[in-house]
């Protein structure tokens, strides 16, 4: 449900962002290369909770340290393209695409700190009980959250290299093709 409720949230900011690209002047913020790097940091933090919520205890410890150093890195990373764009005239307060960049991205982060709180909390109860059972159940409600938070920055991801204005001219020629369809068929 809680990750329904990011998705709607992050929809939200996806089309407001859609719709400022017509209604101001907008120029896409140039991602640094480390994008790609942080994305693959991503990846690798929620498989590696996927494999920590299917693996023994022992190994289930290793995951856990791998997926929440590699998401740990995601985060260092994003700050530090952050310090990057600014440096390059890319501020908060510049063109509203950068203004949107710094809002999802910085939202996005900060359900990535959540997840983390909730990890470690997860693993605290790892490390105190005997039994792997009853903490497979958390282990794969947090691989799962990540999974999504994975699948959102992919969106975003998109959406910030400027694949949403191909959707919304795609979405405007349907709309056209279905009213000159409909206006020939009135006539």
């Amino acid at each position: 449900m809680f990750l329904a409720v990011i998705g709607g949230l992050f929809a939200m900011l996806g089309s407001a962002f859609v719709m400022q690209i017509d209604e101001t002047p907008w120029q896409l913020v140039p991602l640094p290369k480390q994008v790609w790097f942080n994305t693959g940091l991503l990846m690798f933090s929620s498989l590696a909770l996927h494999f920590a919520s299917r693996d023994t205890r022992q190994r289930t410890h290793l995951w856990l340290v791998l997926g929440s150093v590699t998401a740990i890195g995601f985060m260092a990373g994003q700050f530090q393209i952050w310090t990057t764009l600014t440096e390059n005239g890319y501020g908060l307060s510049g063109a509203p695409a950068a203004s949107f960049f710094y809002l999802i991205t910085g939202l996005h982060g900060l359900h990535i700190l959540g997840g983390l709180v909730a990890l470690g909390l997860v693993w605290f109860r790892l490390t105190h009980s005997e039994s792997t059972k009853t903490n497979q159940a958390p282990i794969a409600l947090c691989a799962l959250y990540w999974h999504g938070l994975l699948v959102i920055w992919l969106l975003l991801l998109a959406l910030l290299l400027g694949l949403g204005n191909e959707f919304l001219a795609l979405c405007r020629s349907f709309l056209l093709y279905t009213s000159d369809a409909a206006d020939e068929g009135d006539r």
